[in-house]
């Protein structure tokens, strides 16, 4: 237990030390490094993802009202609209 303790103070130290500034200028980073751009890469695609799926959701309202309008128009409308006695009833 010991051992993992002080591996995760290692790691703390490497990532507080490389995000610093000295991410690309020291080599004690080239362990970290692929590691913090892959994490970096997950993050940037999870967030596009999530614009993604509330850009489609958006759109997809947004195609179905315009079909909505064209089932619907006022032209449609008026061609079975009541006239007569059978509005009253």
């Amino acid at each position: 237990m010991e051992k993992l303790w002080v591996d995760v103070k290692w790691l703390v130290f490497q990532a507080q030390y490389c995000l610093g500034g000295n991410f690309f200028d020291s080599k004690i980073c080239s362990d970290f490094r692929p590691w913090a751009i892959g994490a970096a890469a997950l993050l940037a695609l999870a967030i596009a993802l999530a614009v993604w799926s509330r850009l489609a959701k958006m759109l997809r309202a947004f195609a179905w009202r315009l079909q909505q309008a064209r089932v619907a128009n006022k032209k449609t409308m008026d061609r079975y609209r009541w006239t007569g006695d059978d509005a009253k009833r």
